[in-house]
Parts: structure tokens; C-alpha cells; sequence
């Protein structure tokens, strides 16, 4: 596993994958090393057999927060939303402390199972355990503006931006703003 993730950060991918594959076959219950495996499958965009992985891994995982968390963030790019829905359940029920980052998975996952009002149910209880969890915000302002509701979006930009003006999505945000405004002005 460790020369699967040498190779990998390498740009080895051939020769990561087949890494990953001896250290399964040594192994086959570490569901970290089936996820990792399932991870650099969707990042090649090899999405059928990211899923393989990835479900194989979930089957595995139980009790296992880490893995879980890779499992669902996997299966959810891999478009399995069912399978990342129940891995990130499975993570949620395995954590003592809830955190807002992982609830903050979870709604990503319950979105992408069309679930948007679980999605912005869990969203804001995300930002009842952190309300200065930036990326909480910057999704809820998503899921809000996708429901119609413009001036709540608005307002989760908006402190998106005020607790990381130079963040991951702090263009993507000021355009939505952006947006939203001229939306208003027609």
C-alpha cells in the first residue's frame, strides 16, 4: 500500500495500481487500501471500476470513520449516490463527535441522491456545531440558490466570503453574489 500511494503521488499510475492490487490481494479486508485504490480509479476517470472498488471497500468498512469518508467522497464522484449515501451514514455513525465537516459530506452525499432538503436539513446542523465553517456556508448558499431561495443563498455567500476571502471557493462565491444581484435587478 505505501508503494501503491509512492507510485501514485508519483504520476506512476500503472504501476500504482497494480500496487494497490497486490497489497489487496495479500490483504483483502483492509478496505483503507480498496478505497485508496478506488480514489485514483475515479481521479483516471475510470468511473465502472472506481465503483467496483469502492463498493467492495464499503463492504469492509464497518465502524471504520476514515475509510468510510473516503468510500462515500469516492462513490459520490464515481456517481454511485446510493452507495455514498450509505458509506457516509455509516462514517456519521461511527464518529463519537459529529463535526461539521463531515456532516458537511454527508449533505453532498444526500444531494447527489436528490435529497435537498436533507441536504440543507443537515447543512444547518453543520452550522449549529460550527457556525465558522466556511465551506459549510459556501454549500448551503449553493442548495439554497438550486431551491429558489435567493436571499437566504445570498446571505451564506456572503459569510462564506467573510471567513475566507482568498478560499477555495471564494471566486465561485463572489460570482454567484454576483449573479444573484443582477438576477434581482431584472
Amino acid at each position: 500500500t505505501n508503494l501503491a500511494l509512492a507510485l501514485e503521488e508519483q504520476k506512476d499510475l500503472v504501476g500504482a495500481e497494480r500496487s494497490y492490487r497486490t497489497a489487496i490481494a495479500l490483504d483483502a479486508d483492509n478496505a483503507m487500501t480498496r478505497a485508496n485504490l478506488g480514489l485514483m480509479l475515479v481521479g483516471k476517470g475510470d468511473l465502472k471500476a472506481a465503483r467496483v472498488e469502492l463498493r467492495g471497500a464499503l463492504g469492509k468498512a464497518a465502524g471504520n470513520r476514515a475509510a468510510l469518508l473516503a468510500i462515500g467522497n469516492g462513490l459520490r464522484r464515481a456517481q454511485d449516490a446510493p452507495g455514498a449515501l450509505q458509506a457516509m451514514h455509516g462514517a456519521v455513525s461511527a464518529e463519537k463527535e459529529v463535526t461539521a465537516a463531515l456532516l458537511s459530506e454527508l449533505a453532498l452525499a444526500q444531494r447527489a441522491a436528490d435529497d435537498r432538503d436533507g441536504a440543507i436539513a443537515t447543512l444547518e446542523r453543520a452550522l449549529v456545531l460550527d457556525a465558522r465553517f466556511a465551506t459549510a456556508h459556501y454549500l448551503l448558499g449553493n442548495m439554497l440558490a438550486g431551491a429558489g431561495r435567493f436571499d437566504d443563498a445570498k446571505k451564506h455567500y456572503e459569510r462564506y466570503l467573510q471567513l475566507e476571502p482568498k478560499g477555495d471557493q471564494a471566486e465561485s462565491a463572489r460570482g454567484r453574489l454576483a449573479a444573484l444581484k443582477k438576477a434581482r435587478k431584472k
